[in-house]
């Protein structure tokens, strides 16, 4: 099949996107990211660490560079070798690890290589992604903003995790995040980002939908992503990526969308 259109690769989001719950990826949606992959490179662009993503995207035969934490790590999936990182300075890192611990709020956080829950945990304080759990909406909306205006160096984004209801919120670098990732991505892949084509479903997903030059959002994806959307797929529990695959990308890739 030729790939003469002007759109060279899809950047993916894990959750809700590629796969309804848990990177449990659907036998259909499976096949066709695979076969995808087999004509241009598929990214997982994803909050998860490297550690989950980079499991997820060898299951999938991705060759390509991924990316994980939010935007903060682009790593070579075969090799394992991070081929960029982003890293909070650690002034700010102390300050987002102190608040949350001293508030009893539950954290995922990213400290070189491990993974770590707790203050006690962080040792190096390389900390390349931290994500406030089980948050309530107006709470994440709070932390964020309350975060975003007292650390100028910090990138938060509100998630909410549409398989699970889940309101969270990433603190990376804020020359880390999603959208600043699929600009180093078609650099590392040696096309523009306007020839990258995303798919997402959650509100940190807007910045990378607008960075490239296509954008899907998933049928169970927030409202205001669909709204700016180039094409609406059905929900991730509907197979729905291997529909916009089937439906958008493959024309998209081929030259043949109307």
């Amino acid at each position: 099949m030729s790939t003469n259109g002007q759109y060279k690769a899809l950047l993916v989001d894990c959750d809700g996107t590629l796969a309804p719950v848990d990177m449990q990826v659907t036998p259909r949606v499976r096949e066709a990211v695979t076969e995808l992959a087999k004509l241009i490179p598929v990214c997982i662009v994803s909050s998860r660490d490297h550690h989950n993503i980079q499991w997820l995207a060898s299951s999938l035969g991705f060759t390509a560079p991924q990316v994980s934490e939010g935007g903060a790590r682009i790593f070579d999936p075969l090799k394992g070798e991070t081929l960029w990182r982003g890293i909070m300075a650690a002034e700010d890192s102390k300050d987002i690890v102190g608040f949350l611990d001293g508030n009893k709020l539950s954290f995922l956080g990213i400290d070189g290589l491990k993974r770590v829950q707790s203050a006690d945990e962080v040792t190096d304080w390389e900390v390349t992604r931290i994500t406030a759990t089980s948050l309530r909406p107006e709470q994440a909306q709070k932390i964020a903003a309350e975060f975003t205006a007292n650390l100028p160096n910090v990138h938060s984004a509100v998630i909410i995790r549409t398989d699970n209801d889940d309101w969270m919120v990433d603190f990376t670098h804020v020359d880390a995040t999603k959208a600043s990732a699929a600009g180093r991505v078609a650099g590392l892949l040696g096309i523009k980002p306007s020839q990258l084509i995303a798919a997402g479903d959650s509100y940190n997903d807007l910045p990378l939908l607008e960075a490239c030059g296509l954008g899907i959002a998933m049928g169970n994806g927030v409202a205001e992503l669909k709204a700016g959307a180039d094409y609406v797929a059905p929900s991730t529990w509907e197979d729905g990526l291997a529909t916009a695959i089937e439906e958008f990308v493959l024309p998209a890739v081929n030259g043949t969308r109307l």
